[in-house]
């Protein structure tokens, strides 16, 4: 039998990888699934958002810990058992503080504990090294739950301003995220940093940045005109200004972006693509908190040092 040229071999061999065993083509592309499986987890996290309490507490755990499991997956050529136990452990120190609703300084204590015992512990078993890499995984992890719950629950200015600060947040880093992809795709160009992530491009940062600020001022538009019909006009006078709304949502953007670049050199350290394989078409649950998380944790640190109300 003769042959086929190489290309031929290849479209062939592609070609057979995307059809069923009935010849046809599979229904379902993968960017289709990215879309299906985005909006399910978007509406999922804001109906948990908007109930708050015990609830999404429990989310933020549950969330720090798929965080913390995916993180020792990625370093588990540096671990041994005993890491990985004190590792869980380390976490469900603070975890438990905050699913009780321990107050923030008995929080902080068990955060600083976990820390130690997590340091401590793997760096006399496996080395600096492996110590490093666990208890930075350990602080990403306990990261989440904590500046999550600290904005959700207003503890800078009150649980009712937390809930429109969440969705605030929410918006704009979505918006970055669809705006980047989407724009990447469309545009192309050169590239934003070829060695780290080659399909990140200056067209997708920007087009995220920009839709970023969109975004935050369409959620931004809606809640003040709630906010209007609900309580009056003279309410207006507690509205930040949208200058100070455009320059808040860009400097989230650039913070996702960073985070997202950040991951990626994470990830290429020890030659892993995707995080997991929990969320079909996005990954693990790392690739999809890998912008979210910084932008949270640096607005949470913003409304804790001012007097911002809602937007």
């Amino acid at each position: 039998m003769e042959s086929l040229p190489q290309s031929d071999k290849e479209k062939w061999t592609v070609n057979k990888a995307v059809r069923t065993d009935n010849g046809l083509k599979k229904p379902v592309s993968n960017l289709l699934l990215r879309l299906i499986t985005g909006v399910i987890i978007a509406f999922f996290t804001v109906v948990i958002a908007c109930w708050g309490g015990l609830a999404f507490r429990f989310f933020c755990f549950c969330v720090g810990a798929a965080v913390l499991y995916e993180w020792n997956s990625i370093i588990a050529v540096l671990q041994t058992l005993r890491g990985r136990l004190c590792a869980g452990i380390g976490f469900l120190l603070p975890g438990i503080a905050l699913l009780i609703a321990a107050p923030p300084l008995y929080v902080f204590a068990a955060f600083f504990a976990g820390l130690c015992l997590c340091y401590g512990l793997v760096r006399a078993e496996t080395g600096a090294r492996a110590a490093v890499f666990q208890a930075a995984g350990f602080v990403y992890a306990v990261l989440f739950p904590l500046s999550f719950v600290f904005l959700r629950e207003g503890l800078a200015h009150g649980s009712e301003t937390g809930l429109y600060w969440l969705l605030f947040l929410y918006s704009t880093v979505w918006a970055s995220d669809i705006g980047a992809y989407s724009c990447g795709r469309l545009c192309g160009g050169p590239k934003l940093a070829p060695k780290i992530s080659p399909n990140k491009t200056w067209s997708g940062a920007i087009g995220g940045a920009v839709s970023a600020i969109l975004g935050a001022c369409f959620f931004t538009f809606l809640l003040r005109q709630q906010s209007i019909l609900t309580e009056g006009s003279a309410i207006m006078a507690q509205f930040m200004p949208f200058s100070l709304i455009i320059v808040l949502a860009f400097l989230l953007s650039v913070i996702a972006q960073i985070g997202d670049l950040a991951e990626s050199v994470f990830k290429r350290h020890f030659g892993v693509k995707d995080s997991g394989r929990l969320l079909p078409g996005h990954g693990g649950i790392m690739d999809r908190i890998d912008g979210l998380l910084p932008a949270c944790i640096v607005l949470a640190g913003l409304l804790a040092f001012t007097d911002w109300g809602f937007p």
